[in-house]
């Protein structure tokens, strides 16, 4: 089968995997997988984080964001640009969002300060399936693996719940390994 092909398969199974998860069993693993960032000495380095505001099923990384506020560290979100990247942007609060390319939560352009990819200390980053080798497979538009090469000072923390990490993800050789994953258990 060829790589295009187990990657759709891979992502197909992964996503009925948490579809099957409830709501509530969801949150509750969100809690356990921030809990488990916030305790990683990464984090407790980290001046400038880079985070993403989750979609529907996707791990919810809002405590991480909440316990990086009260230690006053500078939390940046991406926003989607032409040609398949990425920005970074600090909003002037919580407020200063909308839904921007596919229905995803990005901070307003003009309520917002643009972040120098090489400040960003750590990037959670979403993903739909992740593996035991480090390797991270996307949604497939590859605005993530182009962002993360840009990324030069940072630590790439694959977020998401077991469920998704599995003993091997197809990767192809523009995909960006993280440096940890890190979950629910």
């Amino acid at each position: 089968m060829e790589i295009n092909e187990l990657k759709k398969e891979c992502r197909k199974e992964t996503r009925q995997r948490v579809a099957s998860l409830s709501e509530a069993k969801r949150a509750e693993k969100s809690f356990l997988a921030c809990m488990n960032v916030i305790r990683t000495q990464e984090f407790k380095n980290a001046k400038t984080i880079l985070l993403y505001k989750p979609m529907k099923n996707e791990c919810d990384p809002t405590l991480i964001a909440s316990a990086a506020n009260e230690l006053k560290k500078t939390i940046a979100y991406p926003i989607c640009t032409d040609n398949f990247g990425l920005k970074a942007l600090t909003p002037k609060d919580d407020m200063a969002f909308l839904k921007g390319a596919y229905g995803i939560w990005e901070p307003k352009v003009e309520d917002a300060q643009e972040v120098n990819a090489e400040d960003i200390d750590l990037v959670i980053v979403p993903g739909v399936a992740f593996d035991e080798n480090m390797g991270r497979l996307g949604r497939g538009a590859g605005y993530y693996d182009r962002f993360l090469v840009k990324c030069k000072n940072a630590v790439k923390i694959g977020f998401a719940f077991k469920e998704q990490v599995m003993k091997s993800v197809p990767i192809s050789k523009d995909d960006i390994k993280m440096d940890k994953i890190v979950s629910d258990i």
